[in-house]
C-alpha cells in the first residue's frame, strides 16, 4: 500500500516545503531559515478534491446488542460522487442521475460535470491561502509564514480546512445527532490521506437514541421493553462511521453486462437495476435496465476507437481483496 500520511502534520515538516517553494520561487526573499510558521494543522488543497470518486460509508464501531448493523458492515450503497466546494459546506454529489435520463429534454443534457443530489457534506471552517506575511505599503516580505484570508476571494484560495468530525448529512439507516469528534495523531480512527491524492478517509461519530416501536393502539414504547427484543440498548448509543473515498482513475474501463432474458436461466448471478425515465413515457417498468455484478478482471476493455475488444485481445488485471492487520 502506497505510503500515506496524516493531516495532522508537524510543523517543521511543512515548514520545510514551504521553505523550499519560497526559495525556489522567490529569489528577493529573506533568508528562510528563520521563518516563523503560522500556518496551522489539518488543511487540504483544494486541487485534491478533483475528478470522479467512489464512496462507501462503513461502521466500524457499534454498540452492544445492536442487530441493525453488523460491525464492518457498509452504511449504505457504495457510489460515486463528484466533490462541490461551497463557501461554508464541502458536498460530495452523486455524478450520475438517479433515474437514467430523469433530466434529459429536448433543452437539457447531462453533461460530464454533472452533480447530482448531496450524499455526504462536511463544513468548511475556512478558505486561506500559505504565503509570506508582507508590508502592505511597501511590499517587502517578512520571515512570517501564514494563512491570508484577505488578499483574494475565497473561492480562488488555494487551501481549505473541514471540519471532518460531522458529516452533516445522516443516513436513512440511522436516526442519529453527529458528535464533535476529532482523532488526532497515531489514533487509528485519524484521518489518512495518501500522498498521490488517490484515496483518503475520515472517521466521525454518531449518537442514535434507543429504538422505538409503535404498538397501537397503546402507543410508542422502546424495543428494550420487549422480549423478543430485551438486549436492545434502552440509552441513546453511540456509532463510529469511517467515510471512505476513492479516486476513479480517468483511463478505468469497464464493460457493463446485461442481465435479462435467457442469461438468468443459465447461471446465478447477484444484480444491479437501473431505471430509465422516458421523456415522453415517464418511468416505465419495461425499461427497467439490469446489469450483471461480476470483478473487473480485465485492464483493457476497448481499442483506441472506442470499440470492444474480443475477450482472447484484452489484457488482464489482478483482483485484490484487502483485509485488516489482523488477519489471518
Amino acid at each position: 500500500m502506497s505510503k500515506a500520511i496524516r493531516t495532522v502534520m508537524t510543523r517543521s515538516a511543512l515548514l520545510i516545503a514551504l521553505t523550499s517553494i519560497f526559495i525556489a520561487g522567490c529569489a528577493e526573499d529573506p533568508d528562510s531559515s528563520g521563518a516563523i510558521n503560522r500556518v496551522q494543522a489539518n488543511y487540504v488543497e483544494k486541487s485534491y478534491f478533483t475528478g470522479e470518486w467512489y464512496y462507501q460509508a462503513t461502521a466500524t464501531e457499534i454498540p452492544l446488542g445492536d442487530a441493525s448493523l453488523i460491525l464492518g458492515e457498509p452504511v449504505g450503497d457504495m457510489t460515486r460522487i463528484r466533490w462541490d466546494i461551497q463557501e461554508d459546506v464541502l458536498y460530495g454529489r452523486v455524478s450520475f442521475e438517479a433515474f437514467e435520463g430523469a433530466e434529459n429534454s429536448p433543452n437539457v443534457e447531462v453533461d460530464e460535470n454533472y452533480l447530482g443530489e448531496p450524499v455526504v457534506a462536511f463544513r468548511i471552517t475556512k478558505h486561506f491561502d500559505i504565503q509570506q506575511q508582507y508590508n502592505a505599503a511597501t511590499g517587502e516580505r517578512s520571515n512570517v509564514i501564514y494563512e491570508d484570508t484577505s488578499d483574494r476571494v475565497w473561492w480562488e484560495r488555494d487551501y481549505m480546512r473541514v471540519d471532518w468530525s460531522d458529516n452533516i448529512l445522516t443516513h436513512h439507516m440511522l436516526d442519529a445527532e453527529p458528535i464533535g469528534y476529532y482523532p488526532q495523531g497515531d489514533d487509528p480512527n485519524a484521518p489518512v490521506f495518501e500522498e498521490d491524492g488517490s484515496y483518503f478517509d475520515v472517521t466521525s461519530r454518531i449518537i442514535a437514541g434507543a429504538e422505538m416501536v409503535d404498538y397501537p393502539p397503546y402507543g410508542t414504547f422502546p424495543a428494550c421493553w420487549f422480549y423478543d427484543t430485551i438486549f436492545k440498548p434502552c440509552t441513546p448509543a453511540e456509532y463510529t462511521i469511517r467515510h471512505s473515498f476513492l479516486k476513479i482513475d480517468p483511463e478505468h474501463q469497464y464493460h457493463p453486462e446485461p442481465y435479462k432474458g435467457a442469461a438468468t436461466e443459465l447461471f446465478g448471478f447477484f444484480w444491479t437495476d437501473r431505471t430509465v425515465y422516458d421523456y415522453q413515457e415517464g418511468l416505465r417498468q419495461q425499461r427497467l435496465e439490469r446489469y450483471m455484478n461480476r470483478h473487473n478482471m480485465w485492464a483493457t476493455w476497448y481499442d483506441d476507437d472506442g470499440n470492444l475488444l474480443p475477450a482472447s485481445e484484452r489484457e488482464f488485471q489482478p483482483i485484490v481483496y484487502h483485509v485488516n492487520d489482523e488477519w489471518p
